[in-house]
């Protein structure tokens, strides 16, 4: 039996600025732990101390913001989809098998306008820009007996894979279309 393997990692849009901003909010961070432990040995101001411990959390939560990396793996048809947090750590976005898959779709198309705005539908990105497109590609899979809507960043090779382990009945009629006229090439 042949295997087949294919990895995509999507890179941060302007990295050196993210990295930047990583060590500017560590730095913010390390600053306010060191004054907080100054004000809490003299017993001064403790509503400041607290005020200054919640910021800090702040900063170490929009840390995780920025200078993130996806890994797209797609071996012998599971898809595996993760984020590598500050390039320091991963974290699971979805493993799905191309059985699991209901519909394929893109931003703005069928799947996306019915499953997006939907309360009983979880929605994961795993991309870097925070604003959609519609290059951007719409996975709907049942998982652990919930609706997951996966926003992912178009890869042409790894699209192609959804595709094909999808099937033709499960792809939008506006998702054929788009690929009809070429639509799978990557920005």
């Amino acid at each position: 039996m042949e295997s087949s393997i294919y990895e995509f990692s999507l890179q941060p849009k302007n990295p050196k600025l993210q990295k930047a901003l990583t060590i500017i909010f560590d730095v913010l961070s390390i600053l306010q732990i060191v004054f907080i432990f100054f004000l809490l040995y003299y017993f001064l101001f403790i509503e400041l101390a607290l005020v200054c411990l919640f910021s800090m959390l702040i900063f170490m939560l929009l840390r995780n913001c920025f200078y993130n990396f996806y890994d797209y793996t797609y071996v012998d048809g599971d898809f595996r989809i993760f984020k590598l947090v500050n390039n320091k750590y991963r974290k699971k976005i979805a493993i799905f098998d191309g059985r699991n898959i209901i519909s394929v779709g893109k931003v703005g198309g069928e799947t996306f306008n019915k499953y997006y705005k939907d309360n009983l539908t979880k929605r994961k990105f795993a991309k870097n820009r925070f604003k959609m497109s519609d290059n951007d590609i719409v996975v709907l899979l049942r998982q652990a007996d919930k609706n997951l809507l996966l926003i992912l960043e178009n890869d042409s090779n790894y699209t192609s894979y959804l595709v094909r382990k999808a099937g033709y009945a499960k792809l939008d009629k506006d998702f054929i279309a788009y690929i009809k006229e070429g639509g799978l090439v990557n920005e």
